[in-house]
């Protein structure tokens, strides 16, 4: 599916990998993970989400989902990230939050009245990692 991002956070491992602090920066890189944005398109077989829809996105937007890994459902393992890996599909640098939109696996995309950007003592929730996860767990408490 793909989502026009409205907001995202930044943390200080976007900074890390951005300066390639940690030797394994692909560039051109752009950080941000903690995505909240609008469906614009969704794919033939997509029936979690339809266009308009507010949704949220945290660091993963893929797995290949018949890996060892993902069966025993722990697809983290097995993840193309938000940013800064090589999307599984073509093989292109996959970009973070601060781009205008985002290709997800529908799989990973949440969906809700919560998925928006809230203020907390003068700044975005975003930039403390805290939107997508309250929604989350507010989600599971319901």
């Amino acid at each position: 599916m793909l989502i026009d991002i409205t907001h995202c956070g930044i943390y200080n491992s976007d900074l890390h990998n951005a300066r390639n602090d940690w030797g394994h920066t692909i560039y051109p890189v752009v950080p941000g993970y903690e995505i909240v944005g609008t469906v614009r398109a969704v794919g033939n077989e997509a029936g979690l989400h339809k266009v308009g829809d507010r949704v949220a996105i945290g660091c993963m937007v893929d797995a290949c989902m018949h890996c060892d890994h993902c069966e025993a459902g722990l697809e983290q393992c097995c993840m193309t990230g938000t940013d800064n890996g090589k999307d599984r599909q073509d093989g292109s640098i996959t970009f973070g939050g601060y781009s205008d939109q985002i290709v997800c696996r529908e799989d990973f995309v949440p969906k809700g009245e919560k998925a928006t950007p809230v203020v907390y003592e003068g700044r975005s929730r975003n930039q403390f990692g805290l939107v997508t996860f309250e929604w989350l767990v507010e989600g599971s408490q319901k």
